[in-house]
């Protein structure tokens, strides 16, 4: 009996365990789609011109902005030199579940062009290479 118990003990750790790393696994899927679709987003407001200052000529930075149901984002920017406005920006982004939360998260970092979207940049190349 006392095997029995030992196995069955054995058995219900490795199931615990295994629901845990569960349930990191898909809070780290869940914030990196997440962060793939305020990357689209940003590009999307770059490529239209939002949060540049005309008057200070720089990058606004994104202090906490609501995402979707549950999640909140920030934004740091920080412009190429001599190309501010148009050259690569390399934008360090927090997510979090909360407003508070922002402050201890750790910003990962992205290049993002403010110039056209990725998109028609990659559509024109694709037209390029099938002309003969």
């Amino acid at each position: 009996m006392l095997l029995f118990m030992a196995g069955v003990a054995g058995i219900y750790s490795l199931l615990s365990t295994g629901l845990g790393m569960q349930r990191s696994a898909m809070e780290t899927a869940r914030g990196t789609r997440s962060l793939e679709q305020i990357v689209w987003q940003l590009e999307q407001e770059l490529s239209q011109g939002l949060h540049w200052d005309d008057g200070l000529g720089t990058w606004r930075d994104i202090e906490a902005e609501p995402f979707g149901e549950a999640l909140f984002y920030s934004c740091r920017f920080a412009p190429e030199i001599g190309n501010e406005r148009l050259g690569t920006l390399v934008a360090a982004i927090a997510v979090a579940a909360s407003e508070a939360g922002l402050a201890s998260a750790e910003p990962v970092d992205y290049l993002l062009t403010p110039g056209p979207t990725t998109a028609a940049a990659v559509q024109e190349v694709r037209q390029r290479k099938n002309k003969p």
